[in-house]
C-alpha cells in the first residue's frame, strides 16, 4: 500500500520539478559575420594620413559570443544576450584606443568607437579622455544575421556615421568605411581634417 502511494509521489514531484526546468539556448556569434573585422590577437593596424604621418594600433583583445545550451532548474536567470562580437586595439602609447564591436539583436548594428587620451590614468580614466567618437551603422532590413545567406549583412563595404545620441562626443571622427574581408579601411578627422587610410595591416 505503501508503495502504491510513495510511487503516484515521485511521478507528480519529478513533473513538477520539469515543468519549472526552462530550456536555454544562446546561439554563437556566426563565423560568416566575422570577417567585417578579419583581425586576430597581435595583429599590427597601420593607417596614414595626407601628410604621411602613421597611426599604428596592436590588436589586444577579442571577445566572441560562443553557444550556450543547457536547462536552468526553477527558471533561474533565463534568458540570454544577442550574439557580439568586439575588437579592441591599442597604439602603442596607449594613448589612443579603438573597439570595432557588432552587436546582432533586434535592429543589428556595426559600430566603431575611437578614443584618444590626455595621459594614462587608471583610477580616473574619464576625466582625461580628450575625444571620443563612436560611428555605427545600423541594418534595417530584417534579414536572420545568423543565416549564413546573409553573410554580407551590412553589405561589401559599409559608411559608418556619428552616433549623435552620445552628448560627451566631441566630433574628432565624423566617418568611416569597413570593407567586408579587409576591416577599417579608412577614417575622417573631422577635427584635424585628415583622412587615415589603411596600409600593410600586419599578423603576427
Amino acid at each position: 500500500m505503501k508503495t502504491r502511494v510513495i510511487f503516484p509521489l515521485c511521478c507528480i514531484c519529478y513533473l513538477l520539478l520539469n515543468s519549472c526546468e526552462r530550456k536555454i539556448y544562446c546561439p554563437a556569434f556566426p563565423e560568416h559575420l566575422i570577417d567585417y573585422f578579419p583581425y586576430h590577437k597581435g595583429d599590427t593596424l597601420s593607417f596614414v594620413n595626407q601628410n604621411k604621418d602613421t597611426l599604428s594600433f596592436l590588436v589586444s583583445d577579442i571577445e566572441k559570443s560562443e553557444e550556450v545550451s543547457e536547462s536552468e532548474p526553477m527558471c533561474s536567470k533565463c534568458g540570454c544576450g544577442p550574439p557580439t562580437y568586439s575588437v579592441e586595439a591599442y597604439s602603442y602609447d596607449r594613448l589612443t584606443h579603438i573597439i570595432m564591436y557588432i552587436w546582432l539583436g533586434a535592429d543589428p548594428y556595426i559600430l566603431f568607437n575611437f578614443n584618444q587620451r590626455l595621459g594614462l590614468d587608471d583610477w580616473y580614466l574619464d576625466m582625461v579622455t580628450a575625444t571620443s567618437s563612436t560611428l555605427v551603422f545600423y541594418d534595417k532590413t530584417g534579414k536572420d544575421p545568423l543565416n549564413p545567406k546573409n553573410s554580407t549583412l551590412f553589405g561589401e563595404s559599409v559608411i559608418l556615421d556619428r552616433y549623435e545620441l552620445l552628448e560627451y562626443d566631441d566630433r574628432l571622427i565624423s566617418m568611416a568605411t569597413i570593407v567586408k574581408g579587409k576591416g577599417i579601411t579608412d577614417f575622417f578627422d573631422l577635427k584635424n581634417n585628415f583622412q587615415w587610410k589603411s596600409i600593410n595591416n600586419k599578423s603576427h
